[in-house]
Formats: structure tokens, sequence, C-alpha cells
């Protein structure tokens, strides 16, 4: 039996655009179930949920300007058509302006016996996560190599971001009771987790048989994407071009791609992500363990580490690369 054909441009834009009203359309459903606390807590709550609302059609807006959905045709692919497929106030700017226009119940206008949550927080979490995106998209569509500790700080708006916002839920309905040294723990743990999170995953873009297996091999690569493993060769080897050149054209070549990895192994930058990764796991667990022995959150570690048992990565070096 022959494979399907690949779908035209017209019919890849109709099953994106399908994609995202499904999706959004489950969310609304899953908002009119939550359950009512108040009218107070509640107008807050709907308006947290709204920027939520708001990031999930900005965030899906975004990755359809990536090739992983249009593939090799995708420059046929107009702004103004992607654009079409979603809801209004969906590009990064206009999310960021509405976002701090909506920032706009003070932390007076709800204070229960906890003294915890407060909106203003919230919205500017949100501000600060499109921030980190935008800095991403803006060094690579600028093919611009940033610093180590730029790439720290957009990781911890964009991926710190979201776990903050999961901490500004908490404290609707605290299980505990948040001290002002719990809350700075639980701060410190999140900014952690989401750095180690992001460097994770750039690691395993490249290195991982399951990434390439359900993505493709290397899509960091085609995209032009400045991660972790990349800034760390382009900068400690500021006048080899080699990669930067490959990167630069965002190729779907195979040859290139496995080019790319075989230099990040040879300039150490694999191993210097991994032993970044590990050391960031290190922090995680002693920061778990500082708030509370939580069993379930170090099997979490323990599954998200498994990625760089040695024998899994010669594996995939071997069958992949070679």
């Amino acid at each position: 039996m022959n494979a399907n054909p690949s779908p035209s441009i017209q019919q890849a834009m109709d099953q994106a655009g399908q994609m995202v009203i499904d999706v959004y359309a489950h969310f609304e459903r899953l908002r009119r179930q939550l359950l009512s606390w108040g009218a107070d807590i509640d107008a807050q709550i709907e308006k947290f949920v709204d920027g939520m609302g708001k990031l999930l059609r900005g965030n899906l807006r975004w990755s359809f300007e990536t090739p992983r959905y249009f593939g090799s045709e995708r420059e046929e692919v107009k702004r103004t058509k992607c654009i079409k497929l979603l809801p209004p106030k969906t590009t990064v700017q206009e999310n960021i302006i509405h976002l701090e226009k909506d920032a706009k119940i003070s932390s007076s206008s709800h204070k229960d016996k906890h003294d915890v949550y407060q909106l203003n927080g919230s919205q500017n979490h949100l501000v600060e996560l499109h921030k980190g995106q935008g800095y991403d998209i803006w060094w690579q569509n600028n093919n611009i190599c940033p610093t180590e500790e730029n790439y720290y700080k957009m990781t911890d708006n964009k991926c710190g971001g979201l776990f903050h916002l999961t901490l500004d839920l908490l404290r609707i309905c605290p299980p505990i009771n948040l001290t002002k040294e719990k809350t700075k723990a639980i701060n410190d743990l999140y900014q952690t987790f989401g750095l180690f999170f992001q460097i994770r995953d750039d690691y395993c873009n490249l290195i991982s048989v399951e990434y390439s297996q359900n993505k493709t091999f290397c899509e960091d690569l085609t995209e032009g994407k400045y991660s972790f493993p990349i800034i760390h060769a382009i900068q400690n080897r500021p006048n080899d071009n080699r990669i930067q050149n490959i990167l630069k054209p965002r190729t779907d070549n195979m040859n290139l791609r496995r080019k790319v990895v075989k230099l990040l192994h040879k300039f150490g930058s694999i191993k210097y992500t991994k032993d970044k990764c590990m050391k960031l796991a290190d922090e995680c667990n002693a920061l778990i363990k500082k708030l509370e022995d939580n069993i379930h959150f170090r099997i979490i570690m323990n599954h998200l580490t498994l990625i760089f048992d040695d024998s899994t990565q010669n594996n995939y070096l071997t069958n992949v690369i070679n």
C-alpha cells in the first residue's frame, strides 16, 4: 500500500487551523468547568485564565511559522495567512500590550486570611514569558548568538514564567502554610527547574532517539535555534564559523545536521551541556529536600535524568549519527 501523499499548502493550513480550533475549544470547556470559589476569587481567576488563553493562542500562532507544519514549502505560507488561522490578538507584541492593559486588579481587591494572591504578579509573569520568547525568536531571525548569561535570562522568563504561574495558582488555596521562606524556596526551585528543563530539552533535541522519532532529527537546527550546546560551541570558538554557517540557512539536509552534532561532540559542547544539566538536577533535588522530601518530585527528576545515561547516549550515536 502506498503512503498517503504529502498535503498541499492549503490542506496543511486547514489542518493546522482546525488544530487550533479544537485545542482552544477544549481549553474553553475546561474553563467553564472550574468550580466557584466565591465572587471575589472567581473574578481574579477569570482574569488569570484569560491570560493563559492568550498565551496558548500566541504560542500556537508562533508555532505555525516554523517548518514543523509546512516543511520545505514554508516560504509559500504567507504571514497574513497564518494569522487568519487564529483568533485576533495573538502575536507576541500584541499579547504583551494586552496583558499589561489587563493588569488592573490591585492587591487590595482581594485580601483573604493568607494575603497571598495578587493578580498583578501573575500578569507580570505572562508579560515576562512573552519577552523571553521574543528574545528567542529575535536571535533566530537575526542570526545572533547570545551569551550564556542572556540565554539564562531568556529561559528564566520563558520557562520560569510558566512555573511561577503554577505557584500563583497554589497561592489561592495553598495546601501548606506558605511562609516567606517557603515561598522563596519554591521560587528558587521553579527557577532552577525551568533552566534544567530547557537545557535538557536542547540536549534531547540533538541526542534523544525519542525526540528524533516523534519530531525530526535535530529539529532545532532546521529552525535556526541557538540552543544551549550551540551557544557554548560558538562562544568558545569565535573564529570557527562552521556551525553558524550551517545554522543560518535553517537547513533540512540530514548530512549537514549530522555534521553539526559531530562538531558539538568534538568541541565538548554536548558533554558541557550534560554536565550542566546534572548540576542543575542536583540543585533541584537539594531544593526539594529543603522544602520536604517529596518522593513524587524525586521520581520525576530521576526519570528526566535517564537521558544522560552513557549507554543510552552511545547507542544513539551509533545508530543515528554514524
